[in-house]
């Protein structure tokens, strides 16, 4: 597969919309539009980078393929702008001797060139600490996203694949959460008690590192050769079926519970219960090349609401 595949990129192999068109719907400032035309991610002399690696490979097949051809708002580039501007910040004051940040790592696996660049590394006896900072909402630092775990494991596979001085020691998240309520942080079981917060991540041996980043390379590869396959649930945040409680005709939902079973023993005078099919939000919401998804494109227009 590797040999049958290499060296048939797409002639122009463009990384995360790189000549994506870039619209202005809500005709925000010109100053957002040159910061997002100027921070346009670039993974250097790379088949893929481990942002594109631990993705879709539907996604990221759709992407060189219609590389020209996508749209993409300025307003839906605001959390991923104030994420740049982060970086850009704290990286102007990362002078500690020993930080190592923003520091790109290639390696070739399998006849392919891979690469990552590391926000931080911190220097420790035998080795070294992985991090990476995120712009976040308090729901993902709750949930513990194994998007994480794949990336940094995937960093740490360049890292001890490259490096000859210490190993891995330990990886972590230091998020910024965007939505932090300091209301929630009192009354709330596990929500963060502050708006940095860091997390601990996961640390895989290199055994497992190396089989994911295998396994990685050859679903991208056979997706890039063939007709993607549709995204798994997990790539399209599948959101699983619910029942909403709430008052008859309303839209918002008092209490979601799985099942009808469970949402009649709580049903009140004035209330009903509503069966909410589930819903593939990403492909709904946020998925760039929808439009030239089959399955994107059978979806209905998302009328969710927030519930809570």
């Amino acid at each position: 597969l590797f040999r049958r595949w290499r060296g048939k990129l797409p002639t122009k192999c463009v990384n995360n919309g790189e000549t994506m068109i870039l619209t202005n719907k809500h005709n925000l400032p010109e100053v957002l539009a040159n910061f997002a035309r100027a921070k346009r991610y670039d993974r250097g002399d790379a088949s893929f980078s481990i942002t594109q690696l631990i993705n879709s490979p539907r996604i990221v097949a759709y992407e060189k393929r219609y590389a020209e051809q996508i749209e993409q708002d300025l307003s839906d580039l605001m959390f991923s702008l104030l994420g740049n501007a982060v970086h850009a910040v704290l990286d102007s004051y990362s002078d500690q001797n020993n930080v190592i940040s923003e520091q790109r790592l290639f390696c070739h696996v399998n006849g392919f060139r891979i690469s990552g660049q590391i926000d931080r590394q911190v220097l420790v006896p035998g080795g070294r600490i992985i991090e990476d900072w995120k712009v976040t909402s308090a729901w993902a630092v709750m949930s513990e996203k194994i998007e994480w775990e794949h990336q940094l494991n995937a960093y740490a596979f360049l890292v001890r694949s490259t490096m000859s001085e210490g190993d891995v020691q330990g990886l972590k998240i230091n998020a910024i959460i965007r939505d932090f309520s300091r209301r929630q942080a009192e009354k709330v079981p596990g929500y963060p008690a502050a708006p940095v917060h860091q997390v601990d991540v996961p640390l895989w041996t290199f055994e497992q590192q190396r089989d994911y980043i295998h396994a990685r390379l050859a679903a991208h590869a056979q997706a890039l050769m063939d007709e993607p396959p549709v995204c798994t649930p997990e790539e399209r945040w599948e959101k699983a079926p619910m029942v909403a409680i709430q008052k008859v005709g309303a839209k918002r939902a008092w209490k979601l519970v799985p099942t009808m079973e469970e949402a009649e023993p709580l049903l009140k005078a004035g209330m009903e219960a509503v069966l909410r099919p589930g819903e593939s939000v990403r492909c709904l919401n946020y998925c760039k090349v929808r439009k030239f998804c089959d399955f994107g494109k059978s979806l209905g227009e998302s009328d969710a609401e927030s519930d809570q």
